[in-house]
């Protein structure tokens, strides 16, 4: 019995150790396997660090990818420099990394990264900036406190570490800056005391040195500027050239530093001042009761002519017609214009929205340029076109008539063509593509200014209207144009009437083309200003059926 019973634990014991050696056996083929992993790259190293020599193949290199907000901050991967930000680096290996980022005057970051073979890592941090804070205090109190450049509001801010300049000002007293050292987290509080400014004058200019008072707006004045540095009074005072005071006026008290003071070229009431010269001349008394004084000398001169216009086709002056009145040098306008237009084309209603910008500006030599920028934007079916053009006028005054002016007008418009590049198309502006010569001639009459011109115009293609057959092919065609129109010049007012008629193909014989254009407009300049505000009102007349209207309005400066 004994015997059986060591022979059973002795078969157990055999059993026990066969198991053990099995799990051994498995555990060894189990833990190579994961030796293995790691070795081909599947798995992550412990201690891992960037190898720039172990490209591997192009496609599988991982990237890291660094943003920051603001750029320019450094970054570093274990240790070793990769660049600044915006970042992209793939010469690395997959691991995982310790990452900092450091920008002067922000808070560093540090973080664990994980690089894998198979991605792209983006990083993307926002910086922390490292800010203090300063309050200023003055006298008076009631000082403005700028820290670099910058207003700073109620006389606290939170700002950035480092050197701070401040600037602090106060009408009637002496400007001062300080410099002061924001450290982080901390207050810096800092006192100002003005000193009191005496009483000084400086800065003083003229708008112009020449001026028409018969001019609209803000060119029929002429503006004195002038800077004091401390309260007090004065008069401004114009004398013709044999020193008589001819005009005079209170400026009123001074509580601020920039002053200005405005001469309409006339010696009150209106009653306009003889062309000449003129001293406009500066008496100021400041509260401490220094004085002080300062002239400047401008000429007033009816024959400099400054009048606005439309800039509608490719030389200023009416919507359809010429106007003869080119600006003096160093004197021009701005404008753009736009209109609503509900017309047929090929049998169908459509809304067409011109544009145009352009200027002018007077060179000299009763000589005027002018360019403009056009779109007309459509409805289906047709295509927005853009264009472009330019001009050049002269316009003397004839000899014996100084009521007359006659003129020569020339320059080229452009438009881009359809989807089939063909430029055919309707004459909308009286203004198509091409070249063109025109001869305007300007009669006047007290305010109302009547003008007529022929015009000769080559067009690299056939002008349509409505429904009328669309040419297959561009063709360079000449035509003929009569422009006219009715100007009443009411200086800051102008009214204008104009029309535009135009002749069928001059190599096809000679007759009048329908439709003509007509057009009503009228501008305001802003008393006083630069500003002028347009607004009109035109059309293309075929027949009592056959029409469109439209309606716009405008914006320029005058100067």
């Amino acid at each position: 019995m004994r015997r059986l019973f060591r022979l059973c634990h002795l078969f157990i014991l055999l059993l026990t150790a066969v198991l053990l050696l099995s799990c051994a056996v498995t555990a060894g083929s189990t833990f190579s396997g994961v030796i293995a992993a790691e070795a081909t790259g599947s798995g992550q190293s412990d201690a891992p660090s960037p190898d720039p020599d172990d490209d591997g193949p192009a496609e599988t290199r991982p990237q890291l990818v660094v943003r920051t907000s603001p750029d320019d901050a450094d970054v570093w991967l274990d240790g070793r420099y990769l660049g600044s930000t915006p970042l992209d680096a793939d010469d690395l290996r997959p691991g995982t990394y310790r990452l900092r980022i450091e920008a002067q005057g922000y808070y560093p970051v540090a973080r664990w990264v994980d690089i894998r073979s198979d991605l792209s890592l983006v990083i993307e941090v926002e910086l922390e900036q490292i800010v203090g804070y300063l309050s200023v205090t003055t006298d008076p109190l009631d000082a403005e406190v700028r820290v670099d450049g910058q207003l700073l509001e109620d006389g606290f801010a939170e700002l950035p570490i480092g050197t701070r300049r401040v600037g602090v000002s106060a009408f009637g007293y002496r400007e001062r800056t300080e410099t002061v050292t924001i450290r982080e987290n901390a207050l810096t509080s800092l006192f100002v005391a003005l000193d009191a400014a005496p009483f000084e004058l400086s800065g003083v200019t003229l708008s112009r040195s020449r001026f028409n008072p018969d001019n609209p707006g803000a060119t029929g004045i002429v503006r004195l500027s002038f800077r004091v540095s401390a309260p007090g009074d004065g008069t401004i005072s114009v004398y013709d050239s044999q020193g008589t005071r001819v005009w005079s006026a209170s400026l009123g008290a001074f509580d601020t530093w920039e002053q200005m003071a405005t001469w309409d070229g006339t010696a009150g009431r209106q009653n306009p001042v003889p062309d000449g010269a003129y001293d406009v001349v500066l008496e100021l008394r400041g509260s401490d009761g220094r004085t002080d004084r300062a002239d400047r000398s401008v000429t007033v001169d009816s024959s400099l002519t400054v009048r606005y216009r439309s800039i509608w086709h490719a030389a200023p002056g009416m919507l359809y017609a010429y106007s003869l009145q080119p600006l003096p040098p160093r004197h021009a306008q701005l404008a753009v214009q736009t209109a609503g237009i509900i017309t047929k084309a090929d049998g169908e209603t459509v809304a067409r929205f011109p544009v145009k910008l352009g200027a002018r500006v007077g060179v000299g030599g009763e000589v005027e340029l002018g360019v403009f920028g056009s779109l007309i934007a459509n409805s289906a079916p047709l295509l927005d076109r853009w264009g472009a053009g330019f001009s050049a006028t002269w316009a003397p005054v004839v000899p014996g008539a100084p009521q007359v002016r006659a003129g020569i007008s020339a320059g080229a418009s452009y438009r881009s063509p359809d989807l089939d590049g063909l430029y055919a198309g309707p004459d909308t502006l009286a203004d198509f593509p091409g070249f063109f010569a025109a001869l305007p001639l300007e009669l006047a009459l007290g305010p109302l200014r009547i003008t007529a011109a022929p015009e000769f115009r080559l067009a690299p293609a056939l002008i349509i209207f409505g429904d009328d057959p669309r040419p297959l092919t561009n063709a360079w065609t000449p035509y003929g144009y009569l422009k006219s129109g009715a100007l009443l010049d009411l200086r800051n007012l102008t009214l204008g009437l104009s029309t535009s008629v135009r002749s069928t193909p001059l190599n096809q014989g000679w007759g009048v083309d329908l439709p003509f254009q007509a057009g009503a407009e009228v501008h305001w300049v802003l008393p006083g200003s630069s500003l002028a505000i347009t607004a009109f009102a035109a059309g293309e007349f075929d027949s009592w059926t056959r029409f469109y209207l439209m309606g716009g309005a405008g914006v320029g400066v005058l100067f």
